[in-house]
């Protein structure tokens, strides 16, 4: 994990074996304790974001793509997390494909709330569906879809 020291900022790498034990910075000689981070490393690129980020500032890449529960009649419930749809850049609509591929893998999900997503958003939502099935037989609820801001 990616902690700072308190005082200057300095980024070190510790594993999590390191939380609550005392530590002096390199840099500044500050003496602290080292906590939970608050930054995890993008694992697309090589920067720190924050540890509840959804979204990577640097690479644009969803870092948290979906959230997923399992109920009693053994159906994935799952919450898309997508990029919000940025007019005037993303401008290739979606294609009937792409919206028949998402209800053929999530039947009970509404095509209509899909409307206003562009193809490279289907591509994500399709491609956060097939990581949540862990075999090919699982039913797939979308409950919700999030969009998020660039």
């Amino acid at each position: 994990m990616i902690i700072n020291c308190p005082k200057c900022n300095q980024q070190y790498d510790v594993t999590d074996d390191y939380v609550g034990k005392k530590a002096e910075c390199e840099a500044c000689n500050h003496k602290f304790t080292i906590e939970t981070s608050k930054n995890m490393k993008c694992p697309f690129c090589p920067e720190t974001i924050r540890a509840d980020a959804k979204l990577c500032r640097y690479c644009k890449q969803v870092v948290k793509p979906y959230e997923t529960k399992l109920d009693s009649s053994g159906r994935i419930h799952i919450k898309a997390i997508i990029p919000r749809r940025r007019p005037g850049i993303d401008t290739v609509e979606v294609n009937p494909y792409q919206l028949s591929f998402i209800k053929h893998l999530a039947p009970s999900f509404s095509i209509e709330s899909l409307k206003n997503i562009g193809k490279q958003q289907a591509v994500i939502l399709i491609d956060q569906i097939q990581k949540a099935q862990k075999k090919e037989s699982d039913v797939i609820v979308i409950d919700s879809i999030e969009y998020i801001n660039e």
